[in-house]
């Protein structure tokens, strides 16, 4: 695990002006960006984005090499035409997400893996808390 490659990426996302644009337009603020998973107890704690270092999913042998757990929080009670909000709201973020990943390089140490990101839903389980999990890898240059 490299924490400065889980500091890369949360500075990428921080950063990213479409994406605290959309955060700030849904709940009026920006997102929590937190190394590390914090199953949030309340509706103020969302949205959140959770940076969480994943060895067991790491293919990668070299030093720096890092799998992460991104972990995306909202805070969504409404159901629309038969669908939580908060899934809807899910989906629309990681398009965001992804689009502030590319370039796949997230600075001069760290890019990106290539391999496909997998993304798990959690369908709602905690309603009217929804999160989902975006699994990736970041290289070290």
């Amino acid at each position: 695990m490299s924490l400065a490659a889980l500091i890369a990426l949360r500075n990428r996302l921080s950063n990213d002006t479409e994406l605290t644009a959309y955060w700030t337009a849904q709940y009026n603020k920006p997102a929590t960006h937190l190394i590390g998973y914090k199953k949030a107890p309340s509706a103020n704690d969302f949205p959140s984005l959770c940076y969480v270092p994943v060895q067991s999913l790491s293919k990668l042998n070299r030093p720096g090499d890092t799998a992460v757990s991104l972990v995306v929080g909202v805070n969504e009670p409404g159901i629309t035409d038969g669908v939580f909000d908060g899934i809807a709201r899910l989906d629309e973020a990681v398009i965001l997400i992804l689009g502030a990943l590319l370039p796949l390089r997230l600075n001069d140490d760290y890019v990106l893996g290539k391999e496909d990101v997998k993304i798990i839903h959690d369908l709602g389980s905690r309603h009217p808390f929804h999160e989902l999990e975006m699994q990736l890898s970041i290289i070290r240059r």
